[in-house]
Parts: structure tokens; C-alpha cells; sequence
């Protein structure tokens, strides 16, 4: 997490340099996150992180529209479980044009980590092909926990107008995409971790899943006030 928390420093070094003001926003992205966030103004950049809490009904919506686009039903019963809960992470950079700066479009970094949640032994031996070395008869009572760590690059487009007289009052109104770049899974068997399996894992999901159904994006809306 240390390399990310540099990472946003310096993104927002150069913002900070030249900034005039900063803001905060509390919003929702259709059907990705509700976040908060924290933003740094100069006259035509603006610097951003952004946290967010996936929960239903957008894990649902997530889940769904991935079966649609050709997800393995497998695949799906094993992460559905992860995607209940969030932490979702964003950085962005953003240029602001037209009248009044009120147009602005850059790109974003995004880490997300899907909890870990409980999932069935027996789909993890069936997606990787290795066995898990719990004995059969205990599979019904052993637990297996498979969380998800997420890396995604996208860009990101608005529209910001002030709802007051003084224009500290603003709405916010986006369109974003994203894609994932890696994955990285977070699989426990018996509170015990297995680097074999995590391994094997990692590459199914993502030559299965996330290299080509890992797209992010949707519609955003946020109230922001300047300071």
C-alpha cells in the first residue's frame, strides 16, 4: 500500500504546486462504487483520490453483466462470494478545459480488494487442476477463502457546475472506463495459504476472466464542495 500512497503524492506534487483551491466529493460511479474523495485545483488541472466501498446492489449488477459477456458460470460461483464487499482505490490526473474550466477529462489508476469470502474446495481443484489435500471427507466442513487484488488503468470525463451562488456548491456529473492490468487472487485453505494454487489461479483467472472481460466503466453523479 506504501508504493500506491507515493504514487498519489506524487500525481498530485505538480497540482499542489500550482493549486488554488481544493475539494471534497461524496458520489457514486453506476455500477462500480459510492465513494469519497479528495481533490487539488489549479486554473486548469485537477489532481484526485478517490475511496470507495463496493457493496449490492452493484456487486450484483458487476456479476451479471460479466455472465453476460461470456463469463464461465464456474468462474462466477467462485467470486461471487468476494464481490459482496469492496475497498475500491482510485488516482487520477485530469485536464480542465471549455468555459469556465467547467469540462475536464484525464486518466486514472485504479487498486481495488475484493474480500475474502468463503468459496467451495471443490471448484478451486476443479478450475486448477490441483488437488487442495484436504482429505474428500472433510471438504464439506473444510473452508477455503478467496479474496481478489485488482489493478485497472482508464480515463475519466466530466462536466462540473456550481449549484450556488458562491460556486462552492458543485454536482459533478462523469463517464468513466477502465481496464484491468493484473489481478492478483487471495486464496486461504484452512487459514493457511497455498502458493501453488494461488499460483495456478492467478494465471486462469486471468487468461479466463480479467484479460478479456476485465472492463470497468459507467456513469457517475457526486456533490463536491470547494474550500
Amino acid at each position: 500500500m506504501k508504493r500506491y500512497l507515493l504514487l498519489f503524492f506524487l500525481i498530485l506534487l505538480p497540482v499542489k504546486m500550482y493549486s488554488q483551491d481544493f475539494s471534497v466529493s461524496l458520489g457514486t460511479d453506476i455500477p462500480y462504487q459510492h465513494y469519497v474523495g479528495l481533490h487539488l485545483h489549479s486554473e486548469q488541472f485537477e489532481g484526485y483520490y478517490r475511496f470507495g466501498i463496493l457493496t449490492a446492489p452493484y456487486s450484483d449488477y458487476i456479476l451479471s453483466i460479466s455472465k453476460e459477456l461470456g463469463v464461465s458460470d464456474t468462474y462466477i460461483e467462485m467470486i461471487e462470494n468476494a464481490y459482496d464487499f469492496g475497498c475500491m482505490n482510485t488516482i487520477g490526473f485530469a485536464y480542465k478545459f471549455g468555459k469556465n474550466r467547467s469540462w475536464y477529462i484525464g486518466p486514472e489508476f485504479r487498486l481495488d480488494f475484493l474480500t475474502a469470502e468463503e468459496t467451495p474446495i471443490a471448484l478451486i481443484e476443479q478450475v486448477t487442476g490441483i488437488p487442495s489435500e484436504v482429505p474428500s471427507q472433510l471438504q464439506g466442513i473444510a473452508t477455503a477463502t478467496l479474496g481478489l487484488k485488482t489493478y485497472a488503468l482508464g480515463v475519466r470525463a466530466g462536466y462540473s457546475f456550481p449549484i450556488s451562488t458562491n460556486k462552492k456548491h458543485r454536482i459533478r456529473i462523469e463517464v468513466s472506463a477502465a481496464k484491468h492490468t493484473s489481478t492478483q487472487t487471495l486464496l486461504k485453505i484452512q487459514n493457511r495459504e497455498n502458493d501453488i494454487i494461488n499460483s495456478r489461479l492467478n494465471t486462469v483467472f486471468w487468461k479466463d476472466v480479467f484479460k478479456d472481460y476485465g472492463y470497468i466503466g459507467g456513469l457517475g453523479f457526486a456533490y463536491a464542495y470547494h474550500f
